[in-house]
């Protein structure tokens, strides 16, 4: 009898040491265990779990799922367990899991159920595999390759400039859907870098658009960002009611647009500021990953370079139409307007004046004070003329001081001299030049079209005829233009 007492002490010693043995492995496992019985409470954990959870194991035994985690999250896993005790074996599904810090975590679940000696199912073990640093790699690098697509096909869009506008626009759209902005926009700068004005405008689902609020302003009145973008810095506020002081006229305006946080790109291109782009967060501040600023960068750039090369254009199209001092038409645009002019006339049945100007005395003026004088006085004269014709007159300045001046749309050939009248007047006050005064005044030529004429070379010539005869009429005057007859 003491033998077989002692037997029984010996064997509860061995299962003691093996149950510490297992207490003490499931303990050196990094990742949480956990197991239940049949019923679905807890019967046994290690410490990585309490971890996980943030609870101690007296407060995790004999409890069920549902007096772990919230309902929602409960229902899952209980779902699972129950369709693990009816099969019996192994199961490995992915689920989210709220850890004790509060935060959601990815996590795969490998459970598999055990019996007791006599083979009826008993419970579950269960362990956890917390994979969410592994899922936000996958994320950022599918993000990246996503961002890295897009700003390449960005840059695609502007190889041709014919649909800058709508490639813009679209390109917006991509950009900020990408990095989950509320608002993507452009801002252009114009009258020598002194205005901007908002020219394209993305907007998430509600959110407000704000362009047509943002027009004509002045650079000078957002001087801490201007500065900052004008020396090709990017600015990225995460939290707008944490900017410093010295932004307070900036962070009114954002705020005035609900702006939680806000990022700004300078378009800089040969040193030269043309304006920005800029995201903004307006549901909730938050922060742009380093990789998002680069690619946004390159973004960026594509849209400067785009702009500098509409500009390039634009001033090549006005340097093969204008003149290169006085900034009117040259010759070419003037012939141009003037058979737009021509072709109307014929079919309103109206008439066209053709004036042609030179100033008298100017070689004398140019002689005596030097060209950089002359050309001072011809882009007054060229200023005076524009200010005192119609809108839809042209000036032109033929070369020298000759000018041109197209007059569409008279009813009588009477009106026409009344406009040479109201040229010659400008020239009544002195054009100060410098510290001079010069009294000067012009002989002019017109001739009507279409009278004499239906070519633009003959009607030059005829009006030339004319500004010869003013001049020897003794110039300050006008003479029109009437055929020899014999």
């Amino acid at each position: 009898m003491i033998k077989e007492v002692e037997g029984h002490r010996v064997i509860d010693e061995i299962l003691k040491d093996k149950e510490q043995l297992l207490l003490t492995l499931m303990d050196a496992i990094p990742a949480p265990v956990f197991y239940k019985d049949k019923d679905g409470k807890y019967i046994g954990c290690n410490s990585a779990f309490e971890d996980f959870l943030g609870r101690r194991k007296e407060e995790i035994i004999g409890r069920t799922v549902y007096e772990i985690a919230p309902k929602e999250l409960a229902d899952i896993y209980h779902k699972a367990d129950a369709a693990l005790f009816h099969s019996g074996g192994n199961q490995v599904y992915e689920a989210v899991v709220k850890h004790s810090k509060g935060s959601m975590h990815n996590v795969i679940f490998h459970k598999a159920v055990f019996y007791d000696r006599e083979g009826i199912l008993s419970g579950l073990i269960g362990v956890i595999l917390d994979i969410t640093e592994r899922k936000q790699a996958e994320e950022m690098l599918r993000h990246r390759i996503a961002f890295e697509k897009t700003v390449a096909t960005i840059s695609r869009r502007f190889i041709t400039l014919s649909g800058f506008d709508a490639a813009v626009n679209v390109s917006l759209e991509d950009a900020g859907r990408l990095c989950k902005a509320g608002r993507a926009y452009l801002f252009q700068l114009r009258d020598n870098g002194s205005i901007m004005d908002n020219t394209h405008e993305w907007c998430d689902s509600g959110v407000a658009s704000e362009m047509n609020n943002l027009r004509n302003i002045p650079v000078s009145a957002f001087p801490w960002s201007i500065k900052k973008l004008q020396k090709g810095e990017v600015i990225h506020v995460e939290d707008v009611s944490k900017m410093p002081a010295e932004a307070i006229t900036e962070k009114t305006e954002f705020e005035r647009q609900s702006i939680k946080s806000i990022l700004l790109l300078p378009l800089i291109i040969e040193n030269k500021f043309l304006g920005f782009i800029g995201f903004d967060n307006v549901k909730s501040a938050g922060k742009w990953s380093e990789d998002d600023v680069t690619l946004l960068k390159i973004m960026s750039e594509t849209f400067g370079n785009a702009i500098a090369r509409i500009e390039s254009e634009k001033l090549i199209r006005h340097m093969a139409y204008h003149d290169a001092l006085t900034k009117l038409p040259n010759r070419n645009l003037l012939i141009d307007r003037l058979k737009v002019a021509m072709a109307h006339a014929i079919r309103s049945k109206n008439i066209v004046a053709i004036i042609m100007l030179d100033l008298d005395g100017f070689k004398v003026i140019n002689d005596s004070f030097g060209h950089q004088t002359g050309d001072s006085l011809l882009k007054s004269v060229a200023e005076r003329l524009t200010k005192c014709l119609r809108e839809g007159d042209t000036v032109a300045r033929m070369g020298g001081d000759e000018f041109i001046i197209v007059i569409p749309d008279l009813f009588q050939t009477e009106d026409a001299p009344l406009f040479a009248q109201k040229i010659l007047e400008v020239f009544r006050l002195p054009f100060l030049i410098g510290d001079h005064e010069f009294y000067i005044t012009a002989s002019t030529g017109i001739t009507i079209f279409p009278f004499y004429a239906n070519d633009t070379e003959t009607l030059f010539r005829q009006a030339d005829v004319a500004l010869y005869f003013s001049k020897l009429k003794g110039k300050n005057t006008w003479h029109i233009y009437k055929p020899c007859t014999t």
